[in-house]
């Protein structure tokens, strides 16, 4: 059970119960946005070969068809899968991705998408607001067991990914709110977000978590306040 720093309420017992649903929802929401960003990581970016299937073209392999004319980006992780260039998740993927591209808008049709031989990614997604490092992400995927949707800004830089926006899972809606996560806190036991706060619907208000250093983080529930946590303890069991 979750401690809380503010104690001597009968509730106190409800209130951590909702923290930590609120600490779960968080983590889950993180995974479902790395996932998402991943998708359309490589939309605004110039392709690495003439030939799908080619070797030594990155992770993924990014080809443009003859006669697309900018209108298509074939997306080809490794057959027995490889680790993404975009750092953005910490197993090899396989699988395939076909980019349709209009403007500053992209819709991806996913085929055969595998995360660490036993995660399977599906779905339908949208970018909008397309340029080489920022997008809007509107998807809604199937990652393993957990079933998402999401409505978030993301935009890199060299030594990270942040979001801002709204993600649902089976645990809840979370809304994002400056997140950053470096892309070095992408590998290990979770993803570990360094900046922000994520705030988690709940019945009665709301679970604010935010990080606090050292990959951990607190949660703020009607006016309780939790001792700090270890972020990935709520990760979810699949990843």
């Amino acid at each position: 059970m979750l401690w809380l720093l503010l104690t001597g309420c009968v509730d106190d017992a409800a209130i951590a119960d909702e923290m930590e649903r609120g600490l779960s929802t968080a983590n889950e929401a993180v995974i479902a946005s790395l996932a998402a960003a991943e998708v359309f990581r490589w939309a605004g970016l110039p392709p690495t070969t003439t030939l799908r299937h080619a070797d030594g073209c990155g992770c993924p392999c990014r080809e443009a068809p003859a006669g697309a004319e900018g209108t298509l980006l074939l997306l080809d992780y490794a057959e027995l899968g490889c680790f993404p260039d975009s750092d953005l998740l910490p197993f090899p993927l396989r699988g395939h991705i076909e980019l349709t591209l209009d403007g500053d808008q992209a819709d991806a049709a996913l085929q055969e998408m595998l995360l660490d031989r036993r995660i399977d990614i599906q779905g339908d997604a949208r970018a909008t607001e397309l340029t080489p490092t920022t997008a809007f992400l509107h998807t809604t995927l199937t990652i393993g067991p957990m079933a998402t949707t999401t409505a978030i800004s993301v935009a890199h830089d060299d030594d990270s990914v942040w979001f801002e926006g709204v993600v649902t899972t089976s645990s809840g809606r979370a809304t994002l709110d400056g997140v950053r996560i470096p892309l070095s806190d992408v590998f290990g036991p979770c993803p570990v977000p360094s900046e922000g706060r994520i705030v988690v619907d709940g019945a009665d208000d709301d679970v604010i978590v935010r990080p606090v250093g050292d990959q951990q983080v607190e949660a703020d529930h009607r006016d309780r306040v939790s001792d700090r946590v270890g972020w990935c303890a709520y990760a979810p069991t699949f990843w």
